[in-house]
């Protein structure tokens, strides 16, 4: 466990025709969820999500379900806009986690496919969508689904984790490349990903991986270069 943090997973699967609970996974020095929000009727009626993330700065609701990604206005509880994803591939999820949905720091929407590695991008203005195919720089004859996505606060970094094969990624989605992440050991679980950010008092730190879906749940310290980390078990237990 981190001193004086708390680690909260909250991970959205699929659920047909229950109430829900709309939350974003969050890390708190207090312990407390940056959102709760009780879904409406209407959301869950006709929507068995996958994922959901809830963008409170900019009164959004963001559900993944199998089809498509839904946009809501928070305030109203109306939808805004049902986007479909072009070439967006995922397995069941007797097979794998479920792909992974995350907010940027802009707003954007990025959404993985469990089975290839590939991201999709929602710009938060104009909502039109831009696919990115990442290169690997490695495992390019495997299947790297990625079932958890993070972007480190400090750095802007984004990271993936692939559940299927315990693998962790640095993800620039600026030249659609993604190097792996040497660790000690493989990452377990990996149905969502976390960036905690431990304040220190010499220059900032690495963020700290959180691995949800693993019991305990694995932590990753990683390196000033982000390309290696050290994989220690329980170490995001809350």
């Amino acid at each position: 466990m981190i001193p004086g943090h708390r680690v909260l997973f909250i991970t959205i699967v699929r659920c047909v025709r229950r109430p829900l609970l709309i939350a974003a996974a969050a890390l708190t020095g207090a312990g407390t969820p940056a959102i709760a929000l009780a879904a409406p009727p209407q959301w869950t009626e006709t929507l068995p999500a996958l994922r959901v993330q809830v963008d409170a700065r900019r009164n959004r609701a963001w559900i993944l379900d199998s089809d498509a990604i839904y946009l809501y206005d928070v305030q109203t509880r109306r939808l805004v806009k049902r986007i479909e994803l072009p070439g967006w591939l995922l397995v069941d999820e007797a097979y794998s986690c479920a792909p992974d949905l995350t907010i940027g720091p802009s707003g954007a929407a990025f959404v993985t496919s469990n089975i290839t590695p590939d991201i999709w991008e929602i710009d938060p203005q104009d909502i039109t969508v831009r696919r990115h195919a990442l290169v690997l720089d490695a495992d390019a004859d495997k299947d790297v689904g990625l079932t958890g996505l993070a972007f480190d606060r400090e750095s802007g970094t984004l990271f993936g984790v692939s559940a299927m094969l315990g693998t962790l990624w640095n993800i620039d989605l600026r030249r659609d490349t993604a190097y792996k992440v040497r660790l000690s050991r493989p990452v377990r679980g990996g149905c969502g990903l976390v960036a905690l950010n431990v304040q220190r008092p010499s220059k900032p730190a690495p963020p700290i991986l959180c691995i949800a879906g693993s019991k305990p749940a694995d932590g990753v310290e990683l390196n000033s270069d982000m390309r290696e980390g050290r994989t220690t078990s329980g170490a995001c237990e809350p």
